[in-house]
């Protein structure tokens, strides 16, 4: 989260000077929310990816149970990220 709260930080600054104020400091927050949660579902099916790959996990994949729990939490993000456009 660090790297997306600098990089928007940098951008801000080449945009609009190197001088910040509290509500402009507060935009690239937001901004930074927003850039997290439209990615964190695209990390999440990675992670699943990666779960279930018997080859990477070494013959050890997580449960199904798990799966399914990621899977759900992928889908709602998914439907969350794309209400941001709404």
């Amino acid at each position: 989260m660090h790297i997306f709260l600098w990089s928007a930080h940098l951008v801000h600054s080449i945009r609009h000077g190197a001088e910040l104020h509290q509500n402009q400091a507060d935009g690239c927050v937001f901004f930074t929310a927003v850039i997290n949660g439209i990615l964190a579902p695209f990390v999440l099916v990675g992670v699943l990816l990666v779960a279930c790959d018997s080859v990477i996990m070494n013959r050890q994949t997580s449960s199904w149970v798990a799966r399914v729990a990621v899977a759900i939490t992928t889908i709602g993000m998914f439907f969350a990220a794309g209400a941001i456009f709404l």
